[in-house]
């Protein structure tokens, strides 16, 4: 067959691509059309997304595509979850997109959980219950009497909201529809129920409908402004889920692990899992592009590292990321360890001396250097994904076979290595551009290219083969990882 060229957008909370995809018949593959950083703005109290800004660079990309590649087959968007625009009865966007870090959440859990308890609303939406989650900024929306609320008329996620801005068409992909924490999971419908006891708006909710399917086409404007007239697809539009969906699964008894600023391990299954103990762990269940479940843990990733990065760079001098994995690698195994998911880790800062914090706070060792500050990372990293494994096996009654990692993180190999050393099992490392792949994979589908799921999955083995990491030293892991279980468990009671 003539080769076929799709756009594929992939838009993440700190810098977004818009790539091509190309399918000659035997193989996927993708070159980079454009990059651009992303980032929200600090307007008074409010963190804003620029969504006009974005776009502008989805439209400078588009015609960067047509200049090289000619037509395009599709075009296919996705983007992070839980945060959304809105727009008025004129279909105009009522300012600028909220971020999911804005302050406008700050007191929402209480208020929310005093009406409905927080168990309640986990097993009513199998979302762990989170300030990110979109259930929370509406609620800040009424606490602070927002006047969008009033003119309000249409709700739209980001990656829909920027389909509509491409094709005049206002939808409600699952997958990202599955983050909001008001969606039922069982009905794959909005719980309309618990917004109303909750006292929350829920007219301006669209339909929720499957991704994989057209959504419509480019509009005349966006062919003149672009040069290129495609059909908009609405792939997996929550960029988990479209690294998910390139994961290719090694085995029915496999995990996956996605791998980037945050780092998700998790499992693909027909219902969600809703235990005690996943709760009480704060495991979430979100949507994946079959329209089944992906109980999941949400870990403080490669955040960490790339905050050191930043800190080194500014206060030392520039390091590649080699050099990094280097120290890493050079230093002292097992100084230390620290819950990459301790809140003082996620917002931007001094990341080393918060490192050095916790280790002092939990009686450790205390990690000087620049390699001995990434070790005590890269491990508890790895241990960190260790145990979200392990907690999947003890839900399931069953060990699992392997680990199928995607995404960028898998290019740093003493993670990988680590991490299959402290699960001890094979990490099998995938497509490096997992999330693009995965979008990719939905826009073939959605255009007829391939004839389904199982087809685009051996497309991708084809396409990108894998690289092995097997455990080693796996007695002294295992050891080490019960010393990471105390400090944790320790530093957690703490008043």
């Amino acid at each position: 067959m003539t080769a076929k060229h799709y756009v594929v957008v992939d838009v993440g909370a700190s810098g977004g691509r818009v790539l091509a995809g190309h399918f000659d018949g035997e193989r996927l593959s993708l070159e980079a059309c454009t990059r651009f950083p992303n980032g929200y703005t600090t307007m008074k109290d409010d963190l804003l997304w620029d969504i006009f800004a974005i776009y502008g660079h989805i439209q400078e990309g588009m015609a960067a595509f047509r200049k090289r590649f000619g037509d395009a087959a599709s075009i296919g968007i996705d983007t992070w979850g839980v945060d959304f625009g809105l727009l008025d009865r004129r279909g105009q966007l009522i300012g600028h997109p909220h971020c999911y870090r804005d302050p406008r959440t700050t007191g929402m859990m209480d208020a929310l959980h005093g009406i409905v308890p927080a168990e309640t609303i986990y097993r009513r939406t199998a979302n762990c219950p989170s300030l990110v989650n979109t259930l929370y900024h509406l609620a800040g929306m009424v606490a602070l009497d927002d006047p969008a609320l009033e003119t309000a008329e249409t709700l739209l996620m980001i990656p829909d909201l920027l389909n509509y801005f491409l094709c005049g068409e206002m939808t409600t992909e699952y997958s990202n529809a599955s983050t909001t924490q008001f969606m039922n999971p069982f009905a794959k419908a909005w719980d309309y129920e618990l917004l109303n006891t909750l006292q929350l708006p829920s007219r301006f909710l669209t339909a929720i409908t499957p991704p994989g399917r057209v959504v419509g086409q480019t509009l005349p404007l966006i062919e003149v402004a672009t040069g290129l007239g495609c059909p908009v697809v609405s792939v997996a539009s929550h960029d988990t889920a479209s690294a998910v969906l390139a994961a290719v699964p090694s085995s029915a008894h496999s995990a996956y692990l996605s791998t980037g600023t945050w780092c998700i391990v998790g499992i693909v299954r027909d219902q969600p899992i809703l235990t005690d103990a996943f709760y009480r762990d704060r495991f979430t269940n979100e949507g994946t592009f079959q329209g089944s479940f992906r109980p999941a843990k949400n870990i403080n990733g490669l955040w960490m590292l790339q905050e050191c990065k930043r800190h080194y760079e500014t206060h030392v001098a520039p390091i590649d990321w080699n050099t990094f994995t280097r120290f890493a690698s050079d230093a002292k195994p097992f100084q230390a360890f620290v819950n990459p998911d301790d809140e003082r880790f996620f917002s931007s800062g001094d990341m080393p001396q918060r490192v050095r914090d916790y280790c002092a706070e939990s009686g450790q060792h205390i990690p000087e250097s620049i390699g001995d500050v990434l070790r005590v990372i890269t491990e508890s990293l790895a241990m960190r994904f260790a145990w979200a494994f392990r907690s999947f096996e003890g839900a399931l009654g069953a060990p699992l076979d392997v680990l199928d990692a995607v995404g960028g993180g898998t290019q740093n190999g003493l993670l990988m290595q680590f991490t299959a050393n402290a699960i001890d099992r094979p990490v099998r490392v995938g497509h490096v551009e997992g999330t693009a792949i995965g979008n990719l994979m939905a826009q073939l589908i959605a255009c007829g290219d391939v004839a389904s799921l199982e087809e685009a999955q051996e497309l991708v083995r084809r396409s990108s083969g894998t690289l092995e990491f097997l455990p080693e030293d796996v007695e002294r892991w295992r050891e080490a990882y019960g010393a990471y279980l105390c400090v944790v468990e320790r530093q957690e009671k703490r008043p």
